[in-house]
């Protein structure tokens, strides 16, 4: 058997090697090894030499870019003997991967560092590395602990039993953890883990869901738990008792918020808190320079401009949207140039040379349905979502489509677009999630089976990507892609959120908080469909432009005092118009 020698694009390699279960070999199909290593490059643009050196592997990095190539060992479980050699341009040290055996069973392998040669002037000095490895379990392993594997010339490789990936583990915020957006963000936090060690929960936020807090932290055991309401803390500080061993820091309300943002471990937040609350930790997190996958539309829609001034002071946050929409557009673009420009940033979509950007709609439950039908329909009705599994407030605001009026500003700030050039269409398969025109008029897209998961893992891994066990979408099975314009007579929602966004100063600001008002009337079967748009409308009408503060504290004052003037209003139009009942 011999090693090889590897060139090309690694990442691809790696993703070859954990999802078919390694190299090719002689046995895996018919023909020579050189047929397998041919079918290797086809598979991954990789060039694979065997270097006809059965104990010896010499790696160059002459064909290589860049400064940094550390020299790893790929050993599959059953083998004694080292099987390959990769270059790759990070940092590694005793990371594990999953294969699948024979049979399809899941197994694990583990990476050995090979300390052998060194690094000078930009390149690296060949590396050496003699004799037989033999390969140990995992289950031999201590927890944590480290072991050398002896090698002869001196050359030692250390294996870490509790390591994943080419890098630490990315450490996880998640505000909103009871939620919708974050029992999916731990959903699929858990599902990552079991393939290879990707994410650290270091902090869990919740209003006042104790119970659910206390079920995450036993699984997650987070360095730090918050809950809002200060009521609630003796009761979670009696249960978190009960986990033997763990003492995490319990928080409280905002000031534990402002707290969990500021650790200096925490690399990513994801923001699952919905309303006009969601705001505070983004404004939070933004302070401290962290990426944030944000799921909460409303912050953007409220005070988009605020949070365009902040991120110019704090250029090392970011913005990555969570809302399967926005991050279908993020992710149609290049990835070079979104991290130039960054989201809500000044000629974004210049830079990204945009077009036209298309928001996908499923149309919600009340697509097919005449103005008649509509006028009797009930909150039981609008909580029938026909794709999306979402909390409450969503589910109503994507049933009268203002969810989807709501994201035409958010795109409009985010990606620096004209109201103009954002379209909306009705695509009741939910399988494309949204699309750009660019200035040549070429179209890209993103499409997958409807799931929340994979919007909030991109998130959460980018500017990377993570490997998932998530269904992979199947387009000769799925049934003819339709899409259509949306009524703007059965969906009045949509044309309000285009007229106040088009208006500017604070009226998606007004727009917003009124919703909440007439959703939250609607949910709880107060008013009628159509009220929901009557409410917003005359509140609307009813707000005077006010001149927009220069300073970043006083304008965060400005707009909310703007909400609170809109929510009072939109309650003093409910019992005006409706006399307080139905």
């Amino acid at each position: 058997m011999g090693v090889y020698r590897c060139c090309g694009d690694f990442t691809r390699l790696r993703n070859c090697v954990m999802n078919t279960g390694g190299y090719p070999s002689e046995s895996s199909h018919d023909g020579s090894k050189q047929d397998a290593l041919d079918q290797l490059h086809i598979r991954t643009g990789c060039f694979v030499e065997d270097s006809q050196h059965s104990n010896t592997v010499v790696t160059t990095t002459s064909e290589m870019k860049g400064s940094i190539f550390l020299h790893t060992l790929l050993l599959f479980i059953g083998m004694e003997e080292m099987r390959a050699v990769r270059v790759y341009p990070q940092q590694c040290g005793g990371n594990s991967y999953v294969r699948r055996d024979a049979q399809g069973e899941r197994k694990r392998a583990y990476i050995i560092s090979m300390k052998g040669g060194s690094v000078q002037n930009g390149g690296a000095k060949r590396g050496r590395w003699s004799g037989k490895v033999k390969f140990r379990k995992r289950e031999d392993l201590p927890h944590g602990s480290k072991h050398t594997i002896n090698a002869v010339n001196g050359v030692n490789a250390t294996n870490s039993a509790n390591s994943g990936g080419d890098a630490p583990p990315i450490n996880v915020a998640i505000f909103g953890s009871s939620g919708s957006i974050g029992t999916n963000a731990l959903d699929i936090i858990r599902e990552c883990n079991r393939i290879e060690k990707r994410f650290n929960v270091e902090a869990l936020y919740v209003n006042k869901s104790v119970n659910k807090l206390y079920e995450q932290a036993r699984e997650f055991l987070p360095k730090y738990v918050c809950i809002h309401d200060e009521s609630k803390y003796e009761e979670l500080k009696d249960l978190l008792k009960n986990i033997k061993g763990y003492n995490p820091e319990i928080l409280i309300g905002d000031d534990g918020m402002k707290q969990m943002c500021s650790s200096s471990t925490l690399d990513k937040v994801v923001i699952g808190i919905d309303s006009f609350y969601g705001l505070y930790s983004t404004i939070y997190a933004i302070k401290n320079n962290k990426i944030i996958a944000l799921a909460n539309k409303e912050s953007i829609v409220s005070a988009g401009f605020y949070l365009k001034k902040l991120l110019a002071t704090h250029t090392k946050a970011c913005i990555v949207p969570v809302d399967s929409e926005h991050s279908a557009i993020f992710q149609c673009l290049d990835n070079n140039k979104v991290l130039k420009t960054r989201c809500l940033q000044d000629n974004f979509s210049k830079v990204n040379q945009i077009k036209k950007i298309v928001l996908s709609s499923s149309g919600g439950p009340f697509q097919n349905m005449s103005l008649e039908e509509l006028k009797k329909v009930t909150s039981a009705d609008a909580l029938k979502h026909p794709k999306w599994k979402m909390g409450p407030k969503i589910t109503i605001d994507s049933a009268t489509m203002m969810n989807k009026g709501l994201e035409v500003i958010e795109a409009h700030y985010l990606f620096d677009i004209d109201y103009n050039n954002i379209e909306i269409v009705v695509h009741k398969e939910c399988i494309l999630h949204s699309c750009v025109e660019f200035i040549d008029k070429s179209v890209i897209g993103q499409m997958y089976y409807p799931d929340m998961k994979i919007p909030i893992l991109f998130g959460l891994s980018w500017p990377n990507r993570i490997t998932t066990e998530l269904p992979s979408l199947n387009l000769v099975n799925t049934s003819p892609l339709t899409f259509s314009s949306p009524s703007l007579d059965h969906f009045p929602c949509v044309k309000l959120a285009y007229h106040a966004g088009r208006k500017g100063n604070f009226y998606p600001t007004v727009l917003n908080a009124a919703n909440e008002v007439a959703n939250k009337l609607f949910l709880n079967n107060k008013i009628g469909y159509f009220d929901i748009a009557a409410i917003i409308s005359d509140v609307l009408e009813n707000f005077t432009p006010q001149t927009v503060s220069n300073n970043t504290e006083d304008l965060m004052k400005q707009i909310g005092d703007i909400s609170n003037w809109s929510t009072q209003k939109a309650t003093e139009v409910y019992q005006t118009r409706y006399g307080g009942a139905k």
